[in-house]
């Protein structure tokens, strides 16, 4: 890969002041930062010439020094704003049943519910002013009291930058107590030769307020995309639950070139996909770069990402580079579950191959060794146990002092897991093959749900009542599509389980039972849930699960099992003294898992 010329701001005509205006011809004399050209993929003349090899006028000074932020082993950053919008803000979500719903759920690209804020942002002491923020992720990620949140620094003053940065990811590392699988994965891929974003650590505060350690992520965007590749200006997709496959394939959102309609490059590649096996690799690399394909997919398995594209057609960018006449390269995206070990008995651990291009491949005796190939190579070139275990350790020791109480018990534990999986990564692999690890999993099951009928009801019961039987206590009434379900006998229980309560309610009519489990949201990371009052019932945060059976059978048979999604959870009573009354009603709508 050609390098990439550095990236230097916007000018408007003087150089240094990143101000946003159109480009005139006063940004071509000497001594800006400008070349009077706006060339493709530049919002406006950022000083390099793409048309011409590249280069700023004499006396431009470029301003990406951000690789100095990643070399920070922890960044203080401040964040203040209104308590109102900070309240708006962490209560934003993305509900499963609103992101997933509808049979063709990732066939659609969805707008993001999160809404842009101002806040006022200090780093490391420097006062920026006021930046953009934004809460992030997605189902796994999201949060109420410590959210992951996105800063935009050119979104309140238009070109504004931080060490040449548009803006970063601040990630609450939910999914990672030890804080190390996104910095130590991203590693391996950039030791791999594959794109992928940097990383350290960061220290926040919301008004004062600790909010503890986050990752701090380089974002995949203009500017990432002006360090990685000679050509910048190509398109830009996020693959979130989105795959090359007719009824997955609308949902890649597009991040560059946002004015282009066109999708023919992601459609090129689904069309590759439909040739004949003897063809099928040739047909693949006149639309991606194979090479680098089967390096990215090698390096998922190395670090074992399998929430990225080859384990869940998840997490991942991908680029139309136009230095390789428009052929895709795969980004990585999202290692935060990375580095851990599988223990699902049917996943060799040596391969991922549950999204269309990885299985479609792995089916192909050429694409099998072609892999094994590249995963033997990224462990030669660029896994390196003792400096990887070594990493996990640096970064605990700048965590640990900043780690909220409710973190630090089990950072240590989680860190040892980690480098007991490092350590055992690439004999795991041999094993796997030794024992035969041909791979005949199906394609990813899409994440959809379709809306099936309206559902309300009561539940009646007392506090620590899960030990009882099912019938023992408490009470549960339903009325499913408009109709009253006529209960020949009902039980509910309430109580401590898992990471904080749960409510178990079922009734059996003639010929129906509806059993619910409601398990209320882990108290780390979300508001109290058993609060007198109306709560909103979404996942996240809460998860209500509907099991319908059939009991005109013996044993009972299952006929759905079904979600709550949308409406109103009220609690009209509600306490954790033994034996106090839990009293509540709801509204909702049922949904089937696709």
């Amino acid at each position: 890969m050609a390098a990439a010329t550095a990236v230097v701001a916007c000018s408007g005509g003087a150089p240094n002041t990143p101000d946003g205006a159109p480009d005139t011809a006063a940004d071509a004399v000497a001594g800006s930062c400008g070349d009077g050209v706006v060339d493709p993929g530049e919002a406006c003349d950022d000083g390099r010439n793409d048309a011409l090899g590249g280069g700023c006028l004499p006396g431009c000074q470029a301003s990406d020094d951000s690789d100095q932020v990643f070399a920070r082993p922890l960044v203080e950053v401040a964040l203040t704003l209104p308590a109102s919008e900070w309240e708006l803000l962490r209560h934003e979500r993305k509900p499963r049943h609103v992101i997933f719903g509808g049979a063709d759920c990732r066939n659609v690209s969805l707008p993001s519910p999160y809404q842009w804020h101002a806040a006022e942002v200090t780093i490391d002491g420097v006062a920026l002013g006021a930046v953009g923020l934004r809460k992030k992720g997605h189902i796994g990620s999201q949060t109420d009291l410590r959210p992951a949140l996105k800063l935009d620094f050119d979104r309140v003053s238009p070109g504004g930058r931080y060490h040449g940065l548009e803006g970063v990811a601040l990630n609450n590392d939910r999914s990672d107590p030890s804080h190390a699988r996104a910095c130590v994965s991203y590693q391996v891929f950039r030791a791999a030769g594959v794109p992928a974003p940097r990383c350290t650590l960061a220290h926040v505060t919301v008004n004062g307020e600790d909010q503890g350690v986050y990752g701090l992520v380089e974002e995949i965007d203009a500017h990432f995309l002006a360090r990685q590749f000679a050509q910048p200006g190509g398109n830009l997709y996020e693959g979130t639950a989105n795959d090359f496959r007719p009824d997955a394939i609308g949902g890649f959102d597009r991040e560059t070139n946002q004015g282009d309609p066109s999708r023919a490059d992601l459609d090129a590649v689904l069309a590759a996909l439909d040739a004949a096996d003897a063809e099928v690799e040739a047909a693949l690399a006149a639309v991606i770069d194979l090479d680098q394909f089967y390096r990215f997919w090698a390096t998922e398995i190395v670090v074992w990402h399998r929430d990225g594209y080859s384990g869940n057609a998840n997490n991942f960018y991908l680029y139309a580079d136009p230095a390789r006449g428009g052929r895709m390269v795969f980004l990585p995206w999202g290692t935060d579950a990375a580095l851990s070990v599988d223990n699902r008995p049917e996943v060799p651990d040596s391969v991922l191959a549950f999204s269309a291009l990885s299985r479609r491949l792995i089916l192909l005796a050429s694409g099998r060794a072609r892999l094994n190939a590249e995963v033997d190579a990224v462990l030669t070139e660029a896994w390196r146990p003792a400096e990887l275990m070594a990493d996990v350790d640096r970064i605990g020791q700048v965590a640990d002092p900043v780690l909220l109480p409710a973190r630090a018990a089990e950072r240590a534990s989680v860190a040892a897991q980690i480098k007991a999986m490092i350590l055992g990564r690439a004999d795991a692999i041999t094993a796997a093959r030794a024992a035969g690890d041909a791979w005949s999993l199906p394609l990813r099951t899409l994440p959809c749900r379709v809306e099936a009928e309206a559902i309300t009801g009561t539940v009646t019961t007392s506090w620590d009542t899960l030990g009882q039987t099912t019938y023992a206590t408490g009470a549960l009434t339903l009325t499913v599509a408009g109709q009253p379900v006529v209960a020949v006998r009902s039980g509910a229980r309430a109580g401590l389980a898992g990471v904080d309560g749960r409510i178990l309610a079922t009734l059996d009519s003639a010929t129906r039972r509806y059993a619910i489990t409601l398990n209320f949201p882990d108290p780390e990371w979300f508001d109290r849930f058993d609060v007198v009052g109306p709560h909103d019932i979404a996942s996240p945060p809460l998860t209500i699960t509907v099991i319908e059976s059939d009991l005109t059978v013996t044993p009972a048979a299952v006929l759905r099992r079904l979600e709550l999604g949308g409406g109103t959870w009220t609690f009209s009573a509600a306490s954790r003294m033994a034996g106090a009354p839990i009293v509540a009603s709801f509204t909702s709508t049922l949904y089937l898992p696709l």
